[in-house]
């Protein structure tokens, strides 16, 4: 009972909140619901951004510009030279994924 054989490793680009995991043993029969929450198989490609796939609002502003950048690199999103400022990153990230969030304080 419980044989990490039957398991499927599962991960995520950021963590849903800050300190929390991005990665996962999972049942297969839950791959389907960890996977509508941003979850994605370990051997899968991640997800392109879009409506609905970009992680919660806290964990972009939970992360370091050069998380940003890496997380944008990761989703072929272009950030440019003009953005610099974790305001700035943020804003061109969201307008990517399609989110309307107003950018978090520096």
């Amino acid at each position: 009972m419980g044989d990490k054989n039957f398991l499927i490793r599962m991960k995520r680009d950021a963590p849903m909140h800050p300190g929390g995991p991005v990665t996962a043993d999972v049942h297969p029969a839950e791959v389907e619901n960890w996977s509508r929450c941003g979850w994605r198989e370990e051997t899968s490609p991640p997800a392109a951004p879009g409506p609905g796939t970009s992680p919660p609002a806290d964990s972009l502003d939970a992360m370091s510009v050069k998380e940003l950048r890496a997380y944008a690199g990761e989703h072929d999103i272009t950030i440019g030279a003009k953005a610099t400022k974790k305001d700035e990153i943020l804003a061109v990230i969201r307008a990517a994924v399609g989110e309307s969030m107003p950018p978090a304080s520096a």
